[in-house]
């Protein structure tokens, strides 16, 4: 697999474990993980992010405050963050589900309980 070494990723979801984990896994590859389990901040801290400083987010769908479509839309909205590559992260793979994630721009959609 070709990454960029020392990537900068943000995970958004509302349980801390799976953020946790998720950073656990992504340390061990070198990549700089930041978590938010609360998806509002990370749309306050969203005008410190753009395609320079940020190379991926991962996002939960079902979150309380601002969803994970809401949070593509943002990202998608602004000219400085839509090229950021978005990946899902979701227990609920309905074709609903699955057919808006990529029509919001994402690249994989994982679904919950996932394994390594």
């Amino acid at each position: 697999m070709i990454y960029k070494k020392n990537a900068k990723i943000v995970v958004i979801d509302d349980e801390k474990d799976t953020c946790e984990l998720l950073r656990d896994i992504f340390e061990q590859e070198n990549f700089n993980v930041m978590f938010y389990t609360d998806s509002q901040k990370f749309v306050n801290d969203l005008p410190n992010y753009n395609y320079d400083n940020l190379d991926l987010v991962i996002v939960d769908l079902m979150m309380p405050k601002v969803d994970g479509f809401q949070v593509m839309n943002l990202l998608n909205s602004k000219e400085t963050t839509r090229y950021i590559p978005k990946m899902v992260i979701s227990a609920f793979q309905s074709k609903d589900n699955l057919k808006d994630a990529y029509n919001y721009g994402a690249i994989q959609f994982i679904e919950k309980p996932f394994s390594i």
